[in-house]
């Protein structure tokens, strides 16, 4: 089976790395992107596809909402 494509949002870098490690250690995910703000993600997933968003609740500008 193909991995699902994760991507992790928070705008703290420790928290995103640690997200990082913990998801792919299960062989099903793989992390395609960490972000720092919300436009960042969206500016990914403008040209990318992800099955998955991991993402904080208050980001600085867009939020996770």
């Amino acid at each position: 089976m193909k991995p699902k494509k994760v991507i992790v949002a928070d705008d703290h870098d420790i928290f995103n790395m640690g997200l990082r490690v913990g998801i792919e250690k299960d062989p099903l995910f793989h992390v395609i992107k960490e972000a720092k703000t919300g436009e960042e993600v969206l500016a990914f997933l403008a040209d990318n596809e992800s099955d998955l968003l991991v993402c904080d609740y208050m980001l600085p500008g867009i939020d996770g909402v």
